[in-house]
C-alpha cells in the first residue's frame, strides 16, 4: 500500500481514493441501468470524472519515478565530473523538486545524498535524520550524516585558516627590496620550507583522514571519494593562493 502512494502528496492520495470510490459507485449504477434497461448515455458521461481523478495522481507518480531515475543519473555525472555546471544546476533543481515529495527512507536518502554532493551539509544532515526517524537501521542514512558532519567541520576549518592567513597578511609589514642585500640572499630559499609545511598540513588534515578511514556502504563509496578529492582540491587551492 505504501508503494502505491509513494511520492504522492496528501491531496493527490485523497483524489485517487475518492476517484476509485466514485468509479465503483458508477459501476454499480451502470449495472443497475443495464438490468433495468435504462438509457446509459447520461451515466456514461459521469465516468469521465473518476477517470480524471484516478489518472492525475497516477501520471504524477510515473513522473516522480522518472525524476528519481534522472536524479541518480545526474548524481553520477557530477561525481564523475565535478566541473559539469549544467549537470549541477539540473541536479539542484530536481533535488529541490523531489525533496517536497520525499516520504520513504529511500527517497530521503537519495535527496540527502544530492545535498551532500552539492555541499549543503546541514540540509543533508536534516534529511538523513528524517530517514533515520523512519528507519533507524538505515546504514546509508548513518553514513551520509557522518560524512556531512565531517564536511561541515572541514569547511569551518578552512574558513578559519583563510581568516588567519588574511590577518597575517594584514599584520605583516610589506617587504621592500634592500639595496644592501647581496645576491646570495635569495628570497626563494625562505619560501621552500613554507611549501613543505603546507603540503604536510594537507596530508595530515584530521577531518580528511577520518573521512578516508571511514567505511561506507557500496552505494556511497563513489560519494566518499568525491568528497575526499573535493577537500584536497580546496586545500591545494588554498596553498596555491599562499604562494
Amino acid at each position: 500500500m505504501n508503494e502505491l502512494f509513494d511520492g504522492l502528496l496528501l491531496y493527490e492520495i485523497t483524489l485517487l481514493i475518492l476517484g476509485v470510490i466514485l468509479f465503483l459507485i458508477l459501476s454499480i449504477g451502470l449495472l443497475y441501468y443495464i438490468i433495468k434497461k435504462e438509457q446509459l448515455a447520461k451515466l456514461l458521461f459521469f465516468f469521465f470524472i473518476p477517470i480524471v481523478m484516478i489518472g492525475y495522481p497516477s501520471i504524477t507518480q510515473i513522473t516522480i519515478s522518472k525524476d528519481k531515475i534522472e536524479l541518480t543519473k545526474l548524481q553520477n555525472q557530477v561525481l564523475d565530473d565535478p566541473e559539469d555546471s549544467v549537470a549541477i544546476k539540473k541536479m539542484e533543481q530536481l533535488t529541490e523538486k523531489l525533496e517536497r515529495r520525499a516520504s520513504t527512507t529511500d527517497d530521503l536518502v537519495q535527496v540527502s545524498t544530492s545535498n551532500l554532493i552539492l555541499g549543503n551539509n546541514e540540509r543533508a544532515t536534516e534529511l538523513a535524520d528524517k530517514a533515520l526517524e523512519r528507519d533507524n537501521t538505515s546504514l546509508a542514512a548513518h553514513d551520509i550524516k557522518k560524512m556531512a558532519t565531517l564536511q561541515e567541520s572541514i569547511k569551518e576549518n578552512q574558513v578559519r585558516e583563510e581568516a588567519a592567513r588574511a590577518r597575517e597578511e594584514t599584520v605583516s609589514p610589506a617587504i621592500t627590496p634592500n639595496p644592501a642585500t647581496t645576491i646570495t640572499e635569495s628570497p626563494t630559499v625562505a619560501a621552500t620550507p613554507q611549501l613543505r609545511v603546507d603540503t604536510a598540513k594537507v596530508s595530515v588534515n584530521p577531518q580528511t583522514k577520518v573521512l578516508q578511514q571511514m567505511e561506507v556502504t557500496n552505494d556511497l563509496t563513489k560519494v566518499k571519494s568525491f568528497l575526499i578529492n573535493k577537500s584536497v582540491r580546496k586545500l591545494d587551492s588554498a596553498h596555491e593562493s599562499d604562494k
